[in-house]
């Protein structure tokens, strides 16, 4: 699955079918869930006929995040690329994340919040 086919899906649900009712919809609403990042969640919110109920899954702490990136990176499941270094690109990540974090928190996007505090058994 690509974010464009999710995102083509969502788009697909949003669209009545039938147009029985007096309103002109179909009288049968639909769900589509989707493991969507940050950036596919904006895009889905400008959906029209799109209700999203959102639901953020959250780091316990940066310092951990910082930690799964160094170990990702040591055990070569992270590539750093010949022009960067390892602080640069971990300093990249955790920027990156504290933006996702922020548009988490201002957005009125996500309605609940998991705490991923152990990251191996979620």
């Amino acid at each position: 699955l690509t974010k464009d086919g999710i995102f083509n899906a969502a788009v697909a649900a949003t669209k009545s079918t039938t147009g029985d009712d007096e309103d002109g919809s179909s009288g049968l609403e639909r769900v589509v869930v989707v493991d969507a990042d940050v950036a596919l969640t904006k895009k889905l919110v400008q959906l029209d006929g799109a209700r999203i109920i959102g639901v953020w899954v959250g780091l316990d702490t940066i310092d951990k995040f910082e930690t799964r990136i160094k170990t990702e990176i040591d055990t070569g499941r992270m590539i750093v690329p010949e022009e960067e270094t390892e602080e640069t690109v971990i300093r990249t990540k955790i920027r990156d994340v504290v933006m996702d974090i922020e548009y988490g928190l201002v957005s009125g996007v996500f309605e609940f919040t998991i705490l991923n505090d152990d990251f191996e058994k979620s």
